[in-house]
């Protein structure tokens, strides 16, 4: 089961699309797929200041809605997606320089 959202952090409530709901019903079907997960991953040279890039990323989930939504459909009539008013992204930062 999902982690409670508290009703004071939620800024709006949509049904879903025709194109969530497509995404939604692949996703069950094929779980260990894994088709919609994106990663990116960056090498950056140079000294760069985590807190500041910390900032940055939370400025723009605060900025766009997509960014603080979360689905939700287990134990409910249909799913939804709920904008939240502030969602916390923890990034994990790894200092791999001294690998080969």
């Amino acid at each position: 089961m999902s982690k409670k959202i508290a009703k004071s952090n939620v800024q709006e409530i949509f049904d879903l699309n025709m194109v969530q709901k497509g995404m939604l019903f692949h996703y069950l079907k094929e779980e260990q797929d894994n088709l919609y997960n994106v990663q990116l991953s960056l090498e950056l040279n140079g000294r760069l200041d985590t807190d500041l890039l910390q900032k940055a990323i939370e400025r723009v989930q605060q900025e766009n809605e997509v960014l603080r939504s979360v689905f939700r459909w287990e134990e409910l009539s249909k799913p939804l997606q709920i904008v939240l008013i502030k969602c916390n992204l923890r990034i994990d930062f790894q200092d791999v320089s001294h690998l080969g």
